[in-house]
């Protein structure tokens, strides 16, 4: 049988965003939606480009996406080295 340990090797920005931990891969995926998602959202209806409800509609479907994929890749990442 063989012995497996995780791999703890990340620094910096990328300790942050590691998809291991569930509560920072949501706050990834929340600061991803205020920036790609709600500032364009808010400013296609703000200018008249796009009715404020469907931009509601957009933002909270967008939410929800980034939020689910960010857990189903925090469940689904493992990474594993051999210990000899």
């Amino acid at each position: 049988m063989e012995k497996t340990e995780r791999v703890n090797d990340v620094e910096g920005w990328g300790l942050f965003f590691h998809p291991e931990f569930i509560r920072n891969a949501v706050v990834a995926s929340i600061i991803i939606w205020v920036l790609a998602y709600l500032i364009n959202n808010v400013s296609l209806a703000v200018y008249g480009f796009m009715p404020v409800r469907l931009a509601i509609i957009g933002s909270i479907w967008g939410l929800l996406e980034l939020l689910l994929a960010s857990i189903i890749a925090s469940r689904l990442h493992d990474r594993k080295i051999k210990v000899t």
